[in-house]
């Protein structure tokens, strides 16, 4: 390697190293103030840079709310695959992937004390992304499903479709919890009624799929 290619690699890591701290220090805002409050002035400051220097890394807020998302999905696949990878039985790997989407939610809830109104609030900044980000759950889920049917626990079904099904259910039983008007954190969610009635539903559109 010459002395300009490790100069130019040192600059790569220097940079993403920068950015992964914009981020840590954003996520950590956009959790306790919400979406709106939080500033790229705000961002700056926590990042311990001058503002003209932020946009260097990130030209808007969105830009930033959007890496912090995919940095939290991507996490979540990772601790998915090596959770659920080791487990033999299809069946019982697509249970616990949708236990894991759960618990991992009501994880990262409790880490962070996140109100209702937060979540509100950040909706639709959070659809926006939603269909680039829920593509790698379907591809996941699709895959655990691709492998029941190859090995016959599973009829021939388009495995896509009923991915994205099965997580649309899941996430219609989660959010019908947290729009409960009585609630104000999420924490304050019963997780073991909702897991529970996850299960209801799964074992149905499983039993369903068998051959």
């Amino acid at each position: 390697m010459t002395k300009d290619q490790k100069e130019a690699n040192l600059k790569v890591d220097s940079h993403d190293d920068k950015r992964e701290q914009i981020l840590i220090g954003a996520e950590k805002l956009f959790t306790r103030y919400g979406y709106l409050k939080t500033t790229m002035d705000d961002i700056a400051e926590i990042a311990g840079l001058k503002k003209a220097s932020l946009y260097y890394y990130y030209n808007s807020k969105d830009a930033i709310f959007r890496d912090v998302i995919m940095k939290e999905i991507n996490n979540f696949i990772i601790e998915a695959k090596q959770k659920i990878n080791v487990i033999n039985d299809p069946i019982e790997k697509i249970l616990s992937f949708c236990f894991f989407r759960l618990d991992y939610f009501q994880q990262f809830i409790n880490l962070h004390n996140l109100s209702i109104h937060i979540i509100k609030e950040a909706e639709p900044y959070i659809k926006k992304l939603h269909k680039d980000f829920i593509q790698k759950e379907i591809n996941y889920l699709k895959s655990l499903l691709d492998e029941g049917v190859k090995l016959k626990v599973f009829k021939n079904c388009d495995t896509e479709k009923i991915a994205t099904l099965i997580l649309d259910i899941n996430d219609a039983l989660k959010f019908k919890e947290f729009r409960k008007g009585e609630l104000k954190f999420l924490s304050d969610i019963d997780y073991p009624k909702l897991k529970n009635d996850i299960r209801n539903i799964m074992i149905l559109i499983l039993e369903g799929l068998k051959n």
